[in-house]
This record gives C-alpha cells, sequence and structure tokens, in this order.
C-alpha cells in the first residue's frame, strides 16, 4: 500500500511595505537612467534610441490622430443630422456647437507627438552628418583586404576564390551607394538650413537621391543575405547563424516599402499609420539589441 504525497502547502505572498517600494524607486530609476546613458554613448547607439523615440511618436500620433478625425467626423454627421430635424432658427447653435473634448484633446495631441517626432528627424540627420567618416575606414578595410589567389588545380579552392572576389566588388559597391546616400543627404540637409548655397529644386532632387541611394543598399542587402543563405549548408545553418540571419533580413524587409515610398516625388502611397508601423519593427528590434548589449551583468 502506498502512501500519496501530501499536498503542497499554499503560502500567501508576502507583503512588501509600500515604504520600501518607494524607497526603491529613486535606486530604478537610476538604473534605468545609468543604462540609457550607456545606449546613448556612440553615434550609433544614440541613433538606435532617438530613431525608437522617433517612430514610437509618428506611430502614436498617426494613431491618435485618424481616431480623432473620426471622431469628430462622427459627431459632425450626427449635428447635420439634427439640423435637419429641427427648425432653421435653431442651426445657428449647432453650428458652433463645440468638438468633443476628448476628440479635440487628442487631435491637439497627435500633432505635439508629430512635431516631436520631426524634432528627431532633424537630430539624427545632424547624428549622421559625420557618416562618411565612418563609410570612408570602412570602404578602406574592404579595399585593403588581401586578395585571393586563384588555384585552377583545385575546383573547390577556385570556386571559393570566385565567391570572395564576388563578395569583395559587392561589398565595395554598398559602400559607394552608401557614400552617395550621405553625401546627398548631408548636401540637402545643409542647404535646408542655409548652411551652403542651394536652389529648393536642387535641394529636393539631392533628398530624393540620397533615399533612393539608401533604398539601392537595403535590396542590394536583401539580395546579398539570399546568396548568404542559399551558400550556406544545412549543417551550418545553427541556431545562433539562423537568429541573426533572420534578424537582418526581416529588418531590411521592413525598410524596403519605405525606401520606395520616400523614394518618389510628391511622396508615396502609403498612409503615415503604415509607415511608421513598419519603421517600428527594425527600430524596436535595434532598440532591445542596443538595450541587452548594453546592460551590465
Amino acid at each position: 500500500m502506498t502512501v500519496a504525497d501530501p499536498a503542497p502547502s499554499i503560502t500567501a505572498p508576502a507583503k512588501v511595505p509600500i515604504g520600501a517600494v518607494l524607497a526603491a524607486v529613486p535606486s530604478n530609476a537610476d538604473a534605468f537612467a545609468g543604462h540609457l546613458l550607456r545606449c546613448l554613448q556612440t553615434r550609433a547607439g544614440a541613433d538606435a534610441v532617438l530613431q525608437f523615440l522617433c517612430y514610437s511618436s509618428k506611430l502614436t500620433g498617426a494613431v491618435l490622430e485618424t481616431l480623432s478625425r473620426n471622431a469628430l467626423r462622427q459627431s459632425a454627421q450626427k449635428l447635420v443630422a439634427m439640423a435637419f430635424q429641427l427648425p432653421p432658427a435653431t442651426t445657428v447653435v449647432l453650428s458652433s456647437a463645440p468638438a468633443p473634448p476628448g476628440a479635440a484633446f487628442a487631435l491637439s495631441l497627435a500633432n505635439k507627438l508629430k512635431a516631436f517626432a520631426a524634432v528627431l528627424s532633424e537630430a539624427r540627420t545632424i547624428n549622421r552628418l559625420w557618416g562618411l567618416l565612418g563609410l570612408y575606414f570602412a570602404l578602406k578595410r574592404v579595399i585593403s583586404r588581401p586578395r585571393p589567389k586563384k588555384q585552377d588545380s583545385d575546383n573547390e579552392s577556385s570556386d571559393a576564390v570566385v565567391e570572395a572576389r564576388f563578395d569583395r566588388v559587392f561589398s565595395v559597391a554598398q559602400i559607394v551607394i552608401l557614400i552617395l546616400y550621405q553625401i546627398f543627404e548631408n548636401l540637402a540637409f545643409l542647404g535646408s538650413k542655409k548652411a551652403i548655397d542651394l536652389k529648393p529644386a536642387t535641394m529636393g532632387r539631392f533628398g530624393l537621391l540620397s533615399v533612393r541611394c539608401w533604398g539601392t543598399y537595403t535590396f542590394m542587402e536583401l539580395g546579398r543575405l539570399l546568396l548568404e543563405r542559399t551558400r550556406k549548408s544545412a549543417k551550418a545553418k545553427d541556431a545562433a547563424w539562423l537568429s541573426t540571419w533572420n534578424k537582418s533580413f526581416f529588418r531590411n524587409l521592413a525598410w524596403a516599402p519605405l525606401t520606395v515610398h520616400w523614394g518618389m516625388a510628391g511622396g508615396g502611397p502609403l498612409p503615415e499609420t503604415l509607415v511608421a508601423l513598419l519603421a517600428m519593427y527594425p527600430s524596436t528590434g535595434q532598440m532591445i539589441d542596443l538595450w541587452r548589449e548594453t546592460a551590465i551583468a
């Protein structure tokens, strides 16, 4: 005869004094502020933080604007319906009826968030003004790599050399595209601030060329990643490699339609909410990665 195990005793959760919770707030706030400061200590880290805040503000503002405009539209429709049911003398009162306070507040907040996103976007552009320096050294590193020599006696070695040469040329092409992107963006931005003399039409053309160069790089990167996946053997595709590949591929995939949208003269067809939503995917991913990398073990 077996004896059943006794049922586990259920203990009530310990109550934490409110004083202890309040006392822990400053230390938690300090830890958060210190972590955020570590994120901002590099140019790339600062750009990731600004990008996340920019598109968070833009997405929230776009959603609030859509909801508030829908509420205002419904309110106007109700007022019109009431106006047709009442005598003409009362329509003056209806025409001056105030908008719903909740919708008006949401619309005002949406406009403020969009303005804040514009400030953050300009801060990111200023932060990128020195990007040509990093691109110069990246190009120098690729060009200065030792060139592999072709060995006709070994087919596998010969194929590897051809792949290495292709990768080298492809990397140089991508960096050159990014250099053009940075040059056009810098010229357009400095022209808009009257730091250099450029006509408005020239600034607009440079702005479009900048985005199109970025789009070219993005589609080239998607192609490179697909080629890398086909080259990789099944045994080499471990979990870590797949995670890194998926992260890079899907983030570039989210940017791809946006580069087309922003690169169209007069603006693309995507609604503002969808633009912010697509941009939030890579922005959130980069912010999460940065937060993990700067955490103290």
